[in-house]
């Protein structure tokens, strides 16, 4: 799915971002143990438990991070 960030207010996105974060932390706060146990098809992934799919989650802002700071380090070495 392209969401076509660059033609978007940076701002609006972030603030859009941090909206759709902070529903996913209180829903995750509400979740039982015997929900984190149930699995569900997660396209190209196959059968995968709650806890599994947060596990997956971490790890995929994990990468956004270290792509941010790649992105920051040539942005500082061309400032130099």
């Amino acid at each position: 799915m392209s969401r076509a960030y660059a033609k978007q207010d940076a701002a609006e996105v972030f603030a859009s971002f941090c909206t759709a974060r902070a529903q996913t932390m209180r829903l995750l706060r509400s979740v039982t143990e015997e929900q984190f146990k149930r699995k569900a098809q997660f396209e190209g992934y196959g059968p995968l438990s709650m806890r599994s799919l947060v596990h997956y989650l971490c790890s995929h802002d994990q990468q956004h991070l270290a792509g941010l700071q790649w992105l920051l380090g040539k942005i500082e070495a061309v400032r130099a």
